[in-house]
């Protein structure tokens, strides 16, 4: 699904998040989960989850695509892991909510849901998720 606006949609928020301040290496990945390796202290994730038609007119069709944004962060000195997964998920929502357009792609971005997992492996890691409906439109024979 390279070529869809669903993909240009997750690569808008993916760049709009490169430079979180958790995010040293502006790791930012739309693509399935990889491990973390054990020098990295936090990952960004953005999936795409499902588009829904919202909205059909003789020339478009207006969709809700719901974007899942993950913020995993590991523990390091000073900084537990939930503390700084809870950081970038907040400065997240305050970067996408400032630009509720997505540079133009989008007609609006919602905030849906937060949900928080933890892990305590080797290393203590937290994962905080965002998900946002973003509103786009469409040429009604094309979804690119």
């Amino acid at each position: 699904m390279n070529n869809t606006a669903q993909h240009a949609i997750c690569q808008a928020v993916a760049a709009m998040l490169a430079s979180l301040p958790m995010v040293g290496s502006g790791d930012v990945r739309v693509q399935r989960r990889r491990p973390m390796p054990q020098a990295v202290v936090a990952q960004v994730f953005v999936f795409y989850d499902e588009s829904t038609p919202t909205l059909k007119t003789s020339d478009s069709i207006v969709w809700k695509t719901r974007v899942r944004i993950e913020h995993v962060a590991r523990d390091v000195a000073g900084t537990p892991a939930d503390a700084a997964a809870d950081a970038m998920l907040q400065e997240s929502y305050s970067r996408i909510l400032a630009d509720r357009k997505l540079g133009g792609l989008a007609t609006d971005v919602e905030p849906v849901g937060i949900a928080v997992t933890g892990d305590e492996a080797d290393t203590a890691l937290c994962a905080g998720q965002l998900l946002v409906d973003i509103t786009h439109r469409c040429a009604r024979a094309s979804i690119a």
